[in-house]
């Protein structure tokens, strides 16, 4: 077996990796080049690089594992003192092998992924990576790159069921709150049968003005428009008058949908306009047959959490489903190149991927 690093300037190479996450089970679309591509833009503070490769046997794939180096400073200083394996600060999306590989090839498999990223990060000077697998995957390959894992915990919707019953399952303030949101406003969609692209311009705008400043760049949008026509995406806007209230954005993926960012105008935050969106967002995603929405993270009384995290968390409870745990660990480098010493990820408070969850 060989190791070959994946180019994204080579359009063949890139379309068996997508071709590779697209038929097997444990890959989401947080495995493949688009979002990739899109972490790759979205914190450039973090002067991120790929290193992604994949495991070759034969010429077929036995493994993928997405991989990005980030460098960032702490302090003002002249150089680096951070440097990561990480996706925009959050977890790196765990590596996955073929469910048709024998159990002695994957083994052999486990071996080289490991060593390669032990490798990697000698040659790169990385202290730390983050790994996690999706919730949203059928099935996980059972890396795990330590002797142990701590869960984090996330919030899924089951969608087996039609949407006045998934909305008599919600909390009892949701309940009311999205029954008023959804005859208040307008909710305006762009999907595949939508071009949309003033109303992702609003969207974009809408998210500066929200957030105080300009959180990511120009070039992240428009791949969130590209997904929302190639059907792996769509964006709801909440209307009235003509004018947006607000915005979330839920990716799609293999008939599985992820909450994946959100902005209101401040000036309007006393109205129920989250509640209308995702009781849009859950009405047309069962109309489409998608099967869970993710709706994002949870925590424990025990973890580390702010407390604006842990009102979005509570929101985000409120409209039901269960609160699954979600595979995560941690990897240390030690500060001399070769030194390792490996420990479980203790109390994260980071969101699954938290470029998504802006």
């Amino acid at each position: 077996m060989e190791q070959v690093f994946l180019d994204l300037s080579d359009k063949e190479m890139v379309k068996k990796w997508d071709d590779f996450c697209l038929y097997e089970s444990g890959a989401w679309f947080w495995h493949t080049t688009d979002w990739m591509q899109y972490t790759l833009q979205y914190r450039l503070d973090r002067h991120p690089k790929n290193a992604s490769f994949m495991v070759m046997d034969e010429g077929q794939i036995v493994a993928i594992v997405p991989l990005i180096i980030e460098s960032y400073n702490k302090e003002h200083y002249t150089s680096f003192d951070v440097v990561e394996f990480s996706y925009g600060a959050g977890p790196i999306p765990a590596p996955i092998f073929s469910k048709y590989a024998s159990s002695e090839t994957i083994d052999d498999g486990y071996k080289i992924v490991a060593d390669r990223l032990v490798v990697i990060a000698r040659e790169n000077y990385v202290q730390k990576g983050e790994f996690q697998y999706s919730a949203l995957c059928d099935r996980d390959s059972g890396f795990i790159y330590n002797d142990g894992i701590l869960p984090t915990h996330t919030q899924i919707l089951s969608l087996d069921r039609p949407f006045p019953a998934l909305l008599r399952q919600m909390r009892k303030g949701h309940i009311s709150a999205v029954k008023h949101g959804m005859a208040l406003f307008n909710i305006w969609s762009c999907d595949s049968n939508s071009y949309g692209k003033d109303l992702f311009k609003q969207y974009e705008s809408l998210h500066a003005i929200a957030n105080g400043r300009i959180c990511r760049s120009h070039a992240t949008f428009e791949m969130q428009h590209v997904w929302s026509q190639a059907g792996n995406g769509i964006l709801f806007s909440a209307i009235k008058e003509g004018t947006p209230y607000g915005f979330i954005y839920v990716f799609l993926y293999k008939n599985k949908a992820y909450f994946g960012s959100a902005c209101n105008d401040p000036q309007y935050r006393h109205l129920p306009i989250g509640h209308a969106l995702q009781g849009a967002a859950i009405q047309r995603l069962c109309l489409h047959g998608y099967k869970q929405y993710e709706l994002g993270a949870q925590y424990g009384p025990d973890e580390l959490a702010t407390d604006k995290e842990r009102n979005i968390a509570h929101f985000k409870h409120g409209f039901g489903g269960v609160t699954v745990p979600v595979k995560q660990w941690k990897k240390e480098y030690g500060t001399q190149i070769g030194e390792e010493q490996t420990s479980f990820v203790e109390q994260s408070s980071l969101n699954y991927l938290l470029a998504a969850q802006d």
